[in-house]
């Protein structure tokens, strides 16, 4: 089976979506699945090493705008697909992805999953700000065959926005737990105060959502 993971970011840049798109690609391949990630050049300065990665990456020139220009972009899909037919597209982040997907009525040839990964259908984002932008992610999450939600605000905002989705299933975004599964020498600089057994070690970006 052949999966194409469209997303709208990914490596070098760093953060939840990357890493998402990173190890979804690694394990599918490590269950003999072919994988390839389709994704746009990252901003000046960061300069992608897409071979120094396990999977093979397909760049295209970086979004001029989310409004205009956006269909320009179907080319380097359109070639994606014709040079090598996927068995599922998986788009992470509802627009552009799935948006140039439709444009290219790829719901008719192969099963089109969308994953939001939480800030495009945050009410009060800058896309949703938009008219134009924010009809045509509607229509694009009305269309998916699935809608991937990462946590429960997630799933409530796929519904605010389109409730006569076809199939929503949660899916939370899974932890790695093999490097952490041997102790290590505790940091010298660590505060006293800081007990083993007495602390629980929260990590994420806070923002008031």
């Amino acid at each position: 089976m052949r999966i194409c993971l469209y997303t709208d970011t990914a490596k070098p840049k760093l953060g939840g979506q990357e890493f998402v798109v990173d190890a979804l690609a690694r394990q599918f391949q490590n269950i003999g699945l072919e994988v390839k990630v389709l994704a746009p050049r990252p901003r000046y300065p960061l300069r992608p090493d897409d071979g120094q990665l396990p999977y093979p990456v397909v760049r295209h020139p970086r979004f001029y705008s989310t409004h205009a220009l956006v269909a320009w972009y179907r080319w380097w899909l359109r070639r994606l697909w014709q040079s090598w037919p996927f068995d599922i597209l998986h788009c992470h982040g509802v627009y552009p992805p799935s948006y140039l997907a439709a444009l290219l009525q790829l719901h008719r040839h192969v099963p089109v999953v969308v994953t939001s990964h939480g800030g495009d259908v945050q009410p009060g984002s800058v896309r949703l700000a938009n008219p134009v932008v924010r009809q045509r992610l509607q229509q694009r999450l009305q269309a998916a065959d699935a809608l991937v939600a990462i946590s429960r605000i997630t799933r409530d905002n796929y519904r605010r926005l389109c409730p006569h989705a076809r199939t929503i299933v949660s899916i939370p975004n899974g932890v790695y737990l093999e490097p952490y599964a041997q102790a290590t020498a505790r940091p010298v600089e660590l505060v006293a105060a800081i007990r083993p057994r007495v602390y629980f070690l929260f990590l994420c970006r806070l923002v008031p959502w």
